[in-house]
């Protein structure tokens, strides 16, 4: 029996779905039919709110900025995750995305270090697109 192919993929936040052309990318993604989810270092509204020391902070989510992009995007929240500072390679083990797209060259490396299972690609680099899409084939 062949092995279905995931169609799930995975994008860093901060300095990544938060770039127009990687909200871009998402979107075709998403039409195309994949699951795309968020995988970011930040915690969660709750572990970020007992963190916040003004009280001015609390008129908002603590994820407000985040959410209005995935809202805009189409991904739903229960395709965020929230690894509350912990190497997202750890969180992604055994999920079977087909990739992650990341800026952070730290968690990147040591991804690939740790073997981890899936690419982890810098969309600091000038072919990440076509890693990605090469990834998906």
């Amino acid at each position: 029996m062949k092995e279905v192919k995931s169609k799930s993929v995975s994008f860093d936040f901060d300095s990544t779905l938060d770039r127009e052309d990687v909200q871009e990318f998402a979107k075709q993604l998403i039409k195309d039919g994949f699951d795309v989810w968020v995988t970011t270092s930040r915690g969660n509204d709750d572990e970020i709110n007992k963190l916040r020391r003004n009280p001015q902070a609390y008129k908002f989510p603590a994820n407000h900025d985040l959410y209005i992009v995935t809202d805009k995007i189409g991904i739903p929240r229960k395709r965020i995750k929230f690894t509350a500072w912990v190497d997202k390679w750890t969180v992604l083990k055994g999920e079977r995305f087909l990739f992650h797209l990341d800026d952070d060259e730290i968690e990147i490396e040591q991804a690939e270090l740790n073997g981890a299972d899936l690419p982890f690609i810098n969309v600091e680099l000038p072919d990440w697109l076509e890693k990605c899409k090469k990834a998906i084939k």
